[in-house]
């Protein structure tokens, strides 16, 4: 798929690390876990994300919201309490039927949090790739699925296949 993507950046995971190379400028980032903050990404909905319902399931889960719910983007971000321990409180949101996912942020190298949905990720097809149905196809063969068509042409948000991680997909090289 890479020699149809038009991807600044590649990465790579090892354990707990996270990290990729901006191929435009040059630049490193990597990541590793924080593991006092979880951002919740929550189920669609037919009627749409209500605040309540998402705060009741930061609630049961003894969090405390950071940032308020986003309900167009159905996400939160919320702190862990001191002593629990963040594989804990993912497994027990994500047993939720309101929450779709859950995942720890990270810090990086700078020390500023930075908050990843690991399970899409948002890719640019180049310029002579916008015949939709041939850009259908190769996200098809990586097994991924079409998330969201952006209003930018060629921009697609693609689900991250269970057998990878999402800074293993955006290794494009």
């Amino acid at each position: 798929m890479s020699h149809y993507l038009n991807h600044p950046s590649g990465a790579k995971a090892q354990g707990s690390k996270y990290y990729y190379t901006d191929k435009l400028f040059g630049q490193h980032f990597s990541f590793t876990l924080k593991t006092d903050e979880v951002m919740v990404k929550f189920a669609p909905k037919p009627k749409g994300l209500q605040k309540a319902t998402a705060q009741a399931v930061v609630e049961q889960t003894s969090l405390e919201t950071i940032h308020d719910v986003v309900e167009a983007h159905r996400f939160c971000i919320s702190s862990i309490p001191a002593g629990s321990a963040i594989e804990t409180v993912i497994s027990k949101l994500e047993t939720n039927a309101s929450v779709q996912a859950a995942f720890p942020a990270r810090v990086d190298q700078a020390g500023n949090t930075r908050y990843f949905i690991l399970d899409e990720f948002t890719v640019p097809f180049k310029e002579n790739m916008s015949i939709r149905k041939r850009c259908s196809q190769i996200v098809k063969s990586h097994n991924c699925e079409v998330v969201k068509d952006h209003l930018t042409p060629g921009y697609y948000t693609l689900s991250v296949p269970s057998c990878n991680g999402m800074f293993e997909m955006v290794v494009f090289s």
